[in-house]
């Protein structure tokens, strides 16, 4: 079978097969097969891919994130073929060998920084929603999704349990990203006092 049949087969079964994955999951994984995938193995028989030929092509990426990036979608859809066709062949993608990423330093805000972002935002339609993100840390579609029963303001308890996501245009609610993600986060004495006046 050709490699550009087997990534239709692969999505039409990630989009509407007993397990679908989340809309920008699959927006995603479309990125990849359209920007990497099919440009190269278009064509090719999955039989007559072997490692050679795809570690010539991963070494042939400029940047370490966009060679992990299409491997893992190459990788994941040719250990689907042989898993739902029952294929008995030698895995090509165990011996290829990805680029060092290089480790990135994450752009934290200094407490100066913090203080003064939380005074720009007073007062704005989003300030709720800053606040709370920039006092837990929360990811930006945990916080986006938040309603005020989410928010304990006696206790100062919040409820982490679902993101809000764009993907094709549309906007949706899901689950946290893993099950460790639904959680119980604990806001500042700070932030409890300013939210209260907000909900006022």
């Amino acid at each position: 079978m050709l490699f550009d049949e087997i990534c239709y087969l692969y999505i039409e079964d990630k989009s509407e097969g007993r397990k679908p994955v989340r809309p920008n999951t699959l927006e995603g994984y479309l990125s990849a097969i359209r920007c990497h995938l099919l440009p190269r193995w278009t064509g090719h028989e999955i039989e007559s891919i072997k490692s050679d030929m795809i570690q010539t092509w991963i070494d042939s990426f400029a940047k370490p994130g966009a060679a992990h990036k299409a491997f893992k979608t190459f990788r994941q859809i040719y250990r689907w073929y042989l898993r739902r066709f029952h294929v008995r062949i030698y895995d090509e993608t165990q011996a290829v060998e990805l680029p060092r990423m290089l480790r990135k330093k994450p752009n934290a805000l200094t407490a100066k920084q913090a203080k003064q972002s939380l005074r720009d935002m007073r007062g704005e339609s989003f300030e709720a929603c800053a606040l709370i993100q920039l006092s837990c840390g929360l990811r930006p579609c945990e916080a986006i999704a938040l309603t005020w029963n989410d928010i304990n303001l006696r206790t100062g308890e919040i409820s982490v349990t679902k993101g809000l996501h764009e993907a094709a245009g549309q906007v949706y609610e899901s689950p946290t990203k893993t099950e460790k993600s639904t959680r119980t986060v604990v806001l500042p004495r700070y932030a409890v006092d300013r939210l209260r006046e907000i909900r006022r």
